[in-house]
């Protein structure tokens, strides 16, 4: 049930106010993945980055845990770019990022790069699943940095 405020304007007879709506369009507990093509975007790929640089305390040793316990935890719908809805304990950040190719994870100290120096060019096909897994996390943690991750 949404919670009423008090009016604060008068206008309302009953005490309840009724400029503010009282509806649950909001955002909350819902992700919509971007496009592949908006998030291989140079400019998405470089802003991507730069979150992570600065914002999620963590090595690249620690990251795959980090992108678990938030994606795992999150109670939330997450849907991808044509609207078809995914279940969070369906992802597996391992073998999105590769581990077992890779277990130094030397493509996130890569990607880390890209928060110094910008990429030139559009982010690979083979590289768009690990960016969203990515994206997706930081959807999760905070949402109002993400809506600044991709370029309109």
């Amino acid at each position: 049930m949404v919670e009423r405020r008090e009016c604060e304007c008068g206008r309302s007879p009953k005490g309840f106010c009724i400029c503010y709506p009282a509806n649950d369009n909001d955002t909350e507990g819902f992700v919509r993945l971007p496009s592949s093509a908006r998030l291989a975007t140079p400019a998405s790929y470089h802003r991507l980055a730069i979150v992570y640089a600065n914002l999620v305390p963590t090595s690249r040793r620690v990251m795959v845990d980090w992108l678990c316990d938030v994606i795992w935890q999150y109670e939330g719908i997450i849907v991808d770019a044509n609207g078809h809805r995914i279940a969070s304990c369906e992802i597996q950040p391992d073998e999105v990022l590769r581990t077992e190719c890779d277990g130094s994870l030397r493509w996130l100290s890569d990607f880390l790069k890209f928060a110094v120096r910008p990429p030139h060019q559009a982010a690979h096909e083979k590289v768009v699943p690990r960016l969203e897994l990515l994206y997706l996390a930081i959807a999760i943690q905070y949402p109002s940095v993400a809506r600044r991750i991709i370029a309109d």
